[in-house]
């Protein structure tokens, strides 16, 4: 019976693994607005909680089913409070709007549970998350180069001012944070492969990358794509000058950075940011008038709009119930016409779900939070280990993201690479993790880590 369960429950996690591989192929699903991703990922949520009931590890197990009861009731008397206190009340927004939230924090605990116990059964536990992440990041570029090629990608934004397109899939600012953290795990596979053959190949899909990330428009796929060379190049370079490793370890990422500042001024994402050859200003304004209007354009564009959103719904909270200010205030807000999110993730997590809700939403995360810094300072050699470095940079963007341009925490599409960058930093800096894979295939592959 026991070997059953355990036999069980490794499909399952190579099920959870190989799901990583799919995400493109479903939002492609969602953005011809049929429902077979939104029943998979649903069926995801049932298939993570069967997996966590039949844990191996009793703790996890028990705090897991704890904070899942809690969690649903808690979401059972948010509906309840919003279906008694909104008006417009939206049953079925309420409902996909607190599932989408709950498949973050469902995932997040199926990622960093799986991992961890993967990494227990298998050395080669990181090869296989990259190269499925990377995989998912090759069908992304494909879509995005055919959409190019064939004029139909969709644009990013509604305003005919701005530049950019997003392929076959629905949504600019999802599609750009799923770039932004899928090009970190590429970067870190291609420092990982020892094959030169399978680096030029690696530095190839990076190349498409960074184009798509520039193609698509958005500030966050291209400020993550900048830091990424940059710590790319600053890794290349103490690869070659401290380890004494092959060039191409800096002179890739190098190429790269060049080839991409130098396509910025013709790219969707200059000209959104107005940097084009030429004049940038219409000739007839004075010095003073570029000033003030760029100091406004900053402003402006650091919020993209959402001080707007932001004071309104500070406003309706400030006014609505006590229940709401404890159990939120629903999906938009107490609005009037139609809702509209703030789009900086924690603080729609805030004002949607009230001071109860945000507690029992951030706790898991603060949590994990303490445990990654404990496990990190504890890692001998942590300061120069390139893969701490890198999937750290990944999460930090993950969370930037959300709270600049959100659609990050509250959407599938994007929460599941952030659950699996967790789940895989607190398995990379686990010190039975460590301890276990000296001399195994992490410790051949990363001369960082000291065991």
């Amino acid at each position: 019976m026991k070997q059953l369960e355990r036999d069980t429950t490794y499909k399952i996690e190579y099920s959870f693994l190989y799901f990583i591989v799919i995400q493109p192929i479903l939002d492609l699903f969602a953005f011809l607005d049929w429902p077979i991703s939104d029943i998979i990922r649903v069926m995801a949520i049932l298939f993570g909680m069967i997996y966590l009931l039949f844990s191996q590890n009793k703790k996890i197990q028990q705090v897991s089913l704890l904070y899942h009861m809690i969690l649903i009731v808690y979401f059972c008397i948010h509906l309840i409070v919003s279906y008694l206190i909104k008006d417009p009340f939206a049953l079925t927004l309420e409902i996909t709007h607190s599932i989408k939230t709950f498949f973050f924090m469902q995932l997040l605990f199926v990622y960093v549970t799986l991992i961890y116990s993967f990494s227990h059964k298998n050395n080669s536990w990181q090869n296989i998350i990259l190269k499925n992440i990377t995989i998912s990041m090759m069908l992304i570029a494909v879509v995005m180069a055919l959409a190019e090629l064939t004029n139909t990608g969709k644009r990013s934004y509604g305003m005919l001012v701005k530049a950019g397109h997003t392929g076959w899939f629905f949504s600019g600012n999802e599609l750009s944070a799923i770039l932004a953290i899928g090009f970190g795990f590429t970067l870190l596979y291609f420092f990982r492969q020892k094959l030169l053959r399978v680096k030029i190949v690696l530095f190839g899909l990076l190349g498409v990358l960074c184009w798509s990330m520039m193609a698509i428009g958005t500030k966050v796929s291209f400020g993550g794509m900048l830091l990424f060379l940059v710590v790319g190049i600053l890794i290349g370079c103490f690869d070659v000058f401290i380890k004494k490793r092959n060039a191409i370890h800096v002179w890739l990422p190098f190429i790269l950075f060049i080839a991409a500042l130098m396509w910025l001024p013709l790219s969707p994402i200059g000209q959104n940011l107005h940097i084009t050859f030429g004049q940038s200003f219409p000739p007839s304004l004075d010095a003073e008038q570029q000033a003030m209007e760029q100091d406004v354009k900053g402003f402006d564009s650091m919020l993209s709009g959402r001080s707007d959103f932001l004071r309104q719904t500070i406003q309706q909270y400030q006014d609505a119930p006590l229940a709401q200010q404890l159990f939120g205030m629903g999906y938009g807000g107490n609005y009037q016409t139609e809702p509209k999110l703030i789009e900086m993730d924690l603080l729609d997590w805030l004002f949607g779900f009230g001071i109860i809700g945000f507690i029992l939403l951030i706790t898991p995360l603060f949590v994990l939070a303490i445990k990654l810094f404990k496990h990190i300072f504890l890692t001998k050699g942590f300061v120069w280990n390139r893969q701490i470095i890198i999937v750290g940079l990944i999460i930090s963007i993950g969370f930037g993201a959300a709270m600049v341009a959100g659609h990050v925490l509250s959407s599938p599409a994007v929460s599941i690479y952030l659950a699996i960058a967790i789940g895989y930093l607190y398995s990379l800096t686990h010190p039975k993790v460590n301890k276990r894979e000296e001399g195994g295939d992490v410790a051949n592959e990363s001369e960082y880590l000291s065991h």
